[in-house]
């Protein structure tokens, strides 16, 4: 009797913890401007626009003031954007492009680490690794140097991101009553991004090596449905960013380097969230 009561309980001790699933909107996008030197003067700019929804599910285990987190996210549904490409000579637009944007891959997963250090108060550092990838179709392009247009049919590019993110920040708690309250937080982003943007029709891609930064800021208001459940709506702003890193041509045949451009890149990411969180700890 006692062999099976420790066999029952231990379990439950061992994965105490708090459980939260949740629901996100994201409406962003990832850029880059590539500059060519002084002689040439030219720049291009393309914009990947996304907008998708991802479930989420974290697992908290405290223990004392401390508390360790595990995180993971995947696409549930996504919506087609247009994707946009422009082209400068100096500072005048010569070529505009726009095509059909859908995110082809879309999942990422994390450590949280977390300090208790005041009653409202907490220091926190998460890292996460993330996969974005999109792909262009059904290309639409004007040319105002030529004067002419020209549309093409089937996939046109592939834009890839891996992102290796590291956040550092503070989380404040207050109850505004006994059952409803808020969280805020804000954290600094240091990023390693590695971008490889294919492009399928004219046998070359690039590739950048990112080492930008940020920051992000949340928000939650919850309410607690019992001692052990509540449920919460959420807001996340991220923005991260890189000016100068350089980007690098590739022959598509051969992968040999053939050219290296100064460029720099932008990522924005705005989620709005519904959490349903449940915890272990009292039972």
């Amino acid at each position: 009797m006692k062999f099976l009561f420790v066999s029952i309980i231990f379990p439950v001790i061992l994965f105490a913890g708090n459980i939260d699933i949740s629901l996100n909107h994201h409406n962003g996008h990832a850029s880059y401007i590539v500059n060519s030197n002084n002689t040439q003067n030219l720049r291009s700019k393309l914009l990947f626009p996304f907008t998708f929804n991802a479930v989420d599910i974290q697992y908290n285990h405290k223990f004392h003031y401390f508390s360790i987190g595990l995180f993971s996210s995947f696409l549930a549904t996504k919506k087609e954007t247009i994707g946009k490409d422009y082209d400068w000579k100096d500072n005048n637009l010569t070529v505009y492009s726009q095509s059909h944007n859908s995110i082809s891959t879309y999942y990422a997963f994390g450590l949280k680490l977390s300090k208790h250090i005041s009653k409202h108060l907490n220091i926190f550092s998460t890292f996460q690794y993330h996969i974005l990838d999109m792909q262009w179709s059904d290309t639409y392009q004007e040319d105002y140097v030529q004067h002419q247009t020209q549309s093409i049919k089937g996939n046109t590019l592939q834009f890839q991101q891996k992102f290796y993110r590291y956040n550092f920040g503070l989380d404040y708690t207050y109850s505004i009553t006994k059952k409803i309250f808020f969280t805020s937080a804000l954290s600094f982003i240091y990023a390693q991004i590695t971008t490889k943007d294919i492009h399928e029709l004219r046998n070359f891609y690039t590739l950048q090596n990112t080492q930008s930064f940020g920051y992000e800021a949340q928000l939650h208001v919850g309410y607690k449905i019992s001692k052990h459940a509540k449920v919460l709506l959420s807001y996340k702003y991220t923005t991260i960013e890189d000016t100068k890193t350089d980007m690098d041509y590739y022959n598509t045949q051969s992968n040999e380097k053939f050219l290296s451009y100064p460029s720099s890149y932008n990522y924005k990411d705005t989620v709005f969230g519904i959490h349903y969180s449940y915890n272990f700890y009292s039972i």
